[in-house]
């Protein structure tokens, strides 16, 4: 069973947040963490606690994602010429 993480959702269907995917393949995710809480020995999530829980990881997930494609690279070819450092 593939590993259910706001990542792997975002990257299937790009730019969308949690309330925009459709509602048979949230039904999907909240049944593929309940039967992975069930595996633990833990009581399964109402559904409520999976929207909510699932719209706070993908907006965390895609803030991270837009934050490292942001930074500038850190590869010596791409930074301006320092006479100091160059030398």
């Amino acid at each position: 069973m593939e590993a259910i993480h706001p990542r792997n959702i975002l990257e299937d269907q790009p730019g969308k947040t949690w309330p925009l995917i459709a509602a048979d393949e949230q039904h999907k995710v909240h049944h593929r963490i309940n039967v992975a809480l069930q595996r633990e020995g833990i009581p399964a999530a109402s559904e409520h606690l999976i929207q909510w829980r699932m719209a706070m990881a993908m907006r965390s997930q895609y803030r991270q994602s837009a934050l490292s494609q942001s930074l500038p690279s850190t590869n010596s070819a791409s930074r301006p010429y320092d006479p100091v450092r160059d030398l």
